[in-house]
This record gives C-alpha cells, structure tokens and sequence, in this order.
C-alpha cells in the first residue's frame, strides 16, 4: 500500500495474519503451503502479478513471492486501496480488543468479551479514510532498527576481552597429554 510505483520481496517464515497468530481454514493441506497461499492472496489482493520462487538457502522455510508489476493502471489505485481495506477488515479476528488512540491497539488472547465483529470500524471520532491510515493503530517499523545483541561492542572492549582470554589460556597450566604420561615428548604445545 506504500505507493503504486511500489514493488516487494517477501520471504515468508512465521504464521501471522495481520492482527495476529495466523489461523488455519483448511486441513487438506500443510500449515505451511496453506500460510503460503495466504500470502500469496495477500499480493494478489493489493494489485500484483505475484510470482513464487524457492531460494538456494539452507532453510526449509525457503519459498518467496515477489511482486514486480500491478494487474491494474495507475487510475484505480483509490479502487484497489478500498478493497485493500476491505479485506484486511475481513481478516481481523477476536483478537482485536479495544481501541486507543495512545497505544493503538489492545490486544486480549481470549477476548474477554470484548471481541469486535469483523469489519468493524474503530470508534465515530477515531474512523479516517483508507488513504490516511492503514489500518487503526498501525505503526510502522522505525527506519534504523537498535541493535539489541553483542553484535555492534566498542572494538576496544572486545579488544581487551579476547586479550585478556588468550592470556589466561596461554598461562594456565600445561595439561599432561597422553605421551606425557608414557614417558614420551614433554614439549607439547600449551
């Protein structure tokens, strides 16, 4: 929905819909094939010609779709973006609570007994047009994610972490090797 000029890659690995876990509808085929046809509809839906490819990766999870040209002109994009939006309402499940304009979506796993219908709107006040916003509550990914792992550490720390691991190895005791024991070689390497 970014823009008609738009084109995607998509690699689909985890089963979620998009207000959610991702549940199945039919059983004659695997989760997988099934997740996969559901993403599939997915472009099919927005406008794309959606072709699938299986990568030479190393994975099981290695079927991905991409979508290179639309199926329709320019002119009806406004069209399309309203049936977007159609179906992404008929998608929502039980797993939408209640809706907060301060943290978007609350969301409850058993409902509690404040499911909403599918394709109900959010509040009067809250409803905007489908070229506004997305979906209620929709907040994209900020555009530098934050490393949250070791992986980005001030080169001087690792410096002196794996400094100071060779050291106390290189110092530790010589451990006796079997020749050793045997009367054999007493250089062995440390």
């Amino acid at each position: 929905r970014s823009s008609y000029s738009c084109c995607y890659f998509v690699l689909p690995c985890c089963f979620f819909d998009f207000h959610g876990k991702y549940s199945r509808r039919q059983s004659k085929k695997t989760q997988y094939r099934e997740y996969l046809d559901f993403v599939a509809q997915i472009g099919f839906v927005c406008g794309f010609r959606v072709e699938e490819d299986c990568l030479r990766i190393p994975s099981t999870k290695r079927v991905s779709f991409i979508g290179k040209s639309r199926t329709y002109p320019a002119a009806e994009h406004a069209l399309v973006d309203k049936q977007i939006t159609e179906f992404i309402n008929s998608r929502q499940t039980c797993a939408v609570a209640m809706w907060d304009r301060r943290v978007g979506f609350n969301h409850e796993d058993d409902c509690g007994g404040l499911c909403k219908e599918a394709g109900s709107e959010p509040p009067e006040d809250e409803t905007e047009t489908a070229g506004t916003i997305w979906m209620p509550g929709f907040q994209p990914r900020e555009k530098v994610e934050q490393v949250r792992n070791c992986a980005s550490l001030p080169r001087d720390f690792v410096d002196e972490v794996v400094l100071n691991v060779a050291n106390l190895l290189l110092n530790a005791a010589p451990q006796k090797s079997c020749s050793d024991k045997q009367g054999g070689n007493m250089s062995t390497w440390n």
